[in-house]
């Protein structure tokens, strides 16, 4: 795309400025604004503003504005941008436009536009939302015809907040990266006897009244509830207003009517942005739209009634239409089967959330089902998107899902569907829960099967209560819980969250792993450690002589044989990578009523789980242990190094990785 010194561009909506260049750009993903030189670039343009401003052609551009409009807003912290990758798109932008007056939000129409080229005094700003106001859609309606708009198509809605993307020549108070915002231009029940003639219930004559409705009251009906020197500030004035207002002006009255040309300031901006950010100034949201059901937002301003604002969410949309994605298309073939490909970015169906993936976690089962493991059942169908935990960004909800908005940082689980190892992905809302900002999101990543099969795991050994205590002398256990428990592969992904959660329920934790991880196992709470490759490892048997009440097996191949000479007379072992024999075992001990047991786990995600879990992770009492991050275009090796083994906790593709 065309980039010319001084624009920049701005998501989404736009906001005009009388004393410079008349055009507008609004309900897009991206627009320019116009900035006088060696001035700040003005993030919103007031109300009245609005009104003079006109599309620049017959292509849906950006709005000219002031510099002295534009307001940062306030960062909790430093923010590093790499401007680089701030660099402004190319190409075309969604956004919704209407082509002739009337219609209302039937004749709002979709449509793919160039995005508009910066110019010299201007900044291009990607848009993250805009507020639609009565004005919207009364330009449309023809009120300001035929000087409004100039020319069609036209792309509507003004006020917003965004990031800048690029900044044009003079552009110096700005730098990419920044969030900015647009300005978005009292208690009677009006329908009542006293709130149709806005007596005061206590009697009180108005000093003051700001006339923000936009249905006609004449000022025969604020006469008599105005002090002697009463002033009506009216923001949607009409002609009879305007009559009035100069009739008054003429005879010297004291009562006044007084229509509003708006004016921003930047300072305003400043005041109101502190009153924000202080708490003393509250916005409230009526109502939130999709640019693709933009529509929706646009009839509801004009039904009237919204309570607040009726903003369009637009940035948090799927900003292309495809995305890179790793997939396999048959069974087998390990790391050197998964391809990198481009495909389409999925759409959520209802009860479903699509998410921007930020990071993605490998668990056995992903390559164990591409082996084969669940043949003919799973994968569904080919080509497969493999991986089911990941953590990421809302972007689009489905039908029904309301628990949930555009922008939220969330953990979720997608089995047996996955998709986990691409840009995007689909997910159910009822496995996925808020990521906190405590909660890193290669953190939230690697809990939903990890952790939650530890915690199953410990639930089915007896392990009723996790009360933090972490005391390990098992007096938080009950008496008849386990208070001796074994954790076998204890440096792995499930077994380094099992041996934390059994030492929040106070048990006493014996772990086995490699000689390499001993100390490790032992800083995660571990009483004591056992080498498994040494004899008194291989038979799992207990340093202080203790016998087991409970073991959570996260290993694989050990015989029933070697369990039951360490296990205390009524004990359970509950493995969760059971075969044929394990299930027959089980079934056995069933039947003949055995005090030791052996129960295979079929793992359920549960939303509740994964919430405590993401909880305790954002107290700091569940520590989550990376072995090694891949960017996605290495995600094969992170596949390689699963079906590996001997990794010490988790493995996890982040989208946004560096290339190494």
């Amino acid at each position: 795309m065309r980039r010319s010194a001084g624009h920049v561009l701005r998501r989404g909506g736009c906001c005009p400025h009388r004393d410079l260049y008349k055009q507008q750009s609004r309900c897009t993903h991206y627009s320019s604004l116009y900035q006088r030189p060696n001035r700040p670039i003005s993030l919103a343009c007031r109300l009245a503003h609005r009104s003079l401003v006109q599309p620049r052609s017959a292509t849906p551009s950006s709005p000219p504005i002031h510099s002295s409009q534009v307001i940062e807003l306030p960062a909790a912290g430093q923010h590093q941008v790499n401007v680089t990758a701030m660099a402004a798109p190319s190409g075309t932008m969604r956004a919704v436009q209407y082509d002739k007056y009337r219609g209302g939000a039937k004749g709002l129409k979709h449509v793919e536009v160039p995005i508009p080229s910066p110019k010299k005094g201007a900044v291009l700003i990607r848009m993250e939302a805009t507020s639609l106001n009565a004005p919207d859609w009364k330009f449309q309606k023809g009120v300001a015809r035929p000087v409004m708009p100039r020319k069609f198509p036209f792309i509507s809605g003004f006020d917003l907040a965004g990031e800048i993307v690029e900044l044009g020549a003079g552009v110096s108070d700005f730098k990419p990266g920044d969030k900015v915002i647009a300005i978005n231009f009292p208690v009677l029940d009006y329908k009542t006897p006293e709130g149709a003639s806005l007596r005061s219930p206590s009697g009180r004559k108005y000093d003051a009244v700001v006339h923000c409705a936009t249905t006609g009251i004449p000022w025969s009906v604020f006469k008599p509830v105005l002090a002697a020197a009463g002033t009506v500030v009216d923001i949607t004035p009409g002609f009879v207003s305007v009559a009035t207002a100069i009739l008054q002006m003429a005879t010297f009255s004291k009562e006044r009517l007084v229509p509003l040309i708006v004016i921003p300031k930047k300072e305003d901006m400043e005041l109101v942005m502190e009153m924000v950010k202080q708490g003393t100034l509250k916005t409230v949201i009526d109502s939130r739209h999709s640019l693709s059901s933009a529509q929706d937002g646009w009839a509801k301003i004009m039904s009237g009634h919204a309570t607040g604002k009726s903003p369009e969410h637009q940035a948090m949309a799927a900003p292309k239409t495809t995305m890179r994605a790793l997939q396999y298309d048959k069974y087998g073939g390990g790391a050197e089967g998964l391809k990198h490909v481009e495909v389409p970015i999925p759409s959520p169906k209802k009860g479903e959330v699509l998410l921007k993936v930020e990071a993605a976690s490998i668990n056995p089962i992903d390559w164990k089902i591409q082996k084969g493991m669940a043949r003919p059942f799973l994968p569904r169908k080919f080509p497969f998107i493999p991986v089911g935990d990941m953590s990421g960004e809302v972007v689009e909800l489905g039908g029904g899902v309301t628990n949930f908005k555009p922008g939220d940082k969330v953990v979720s689980i997608s089995f047996p569907t996955g998709g986990g190892l691409a840009e995007y992905a689909v997910a159910p809302a009822s496995l996925t829960v808020s990521r906190p900002a405590e909660v890193s999101a290669v953190e939230g990543a690697s809990l939903p099967t990890a952790a939650s099969t530890a915690l199953q795991q410990l639930k089915a050994a007896g392990v009723s209560s996790f009360d933090g205590s972490g005391s390990g002398s098992g007096a938080a256990s009950t008496d008849n819980g386990p208070k001796n428990v074994l954790v076998t592969a204890a440096s792995g992904g499930v077994g380094h969250y099992a041996v934390q959660l059994a030492k929040l329920a106070g048990l006493h934790v014996t772990a086995t792993c490699g000689a390499r991880n001993l100390g490790f196992v032992a800083g995660l709470g571990a009483d004591e450690a056992l080498d498994y490759k040494t004899p008194e490892g291989a038979r799992l048997h207990n340093p202080s002589g203790k016998r087991y009440d409970a073991v959570a097996h996260c290993a694989t191949g050990t015989p029933w044989s070697v369990f039951a000479p360490v296990l205390a007379d009524r004990a359970t072992v509950v493995d969760v990578t059971p075969g044929l024999a394990a299930a027959a075992r089980s079934l056995l001990q069933k039947v003949t009523f055995a005090r030791q047991r052996l129960v295979p786990l079929l793992v359920v995600p549960k939303k509740e789980e994964m919430e405590w879990l993401v909880e305790l992770t954002r107290q700091g009492k569940l520590r989550t242990v990376v072995d090694s991050r891949y960017p996605l275009s290495r995600a094969q090796e992170a596949w390689a190094k699963s079906i590996e083994g001997h990794a010490t906790g988790k493995i996890v593709v982040e989208m946004g990785g560096e290339e190494e």
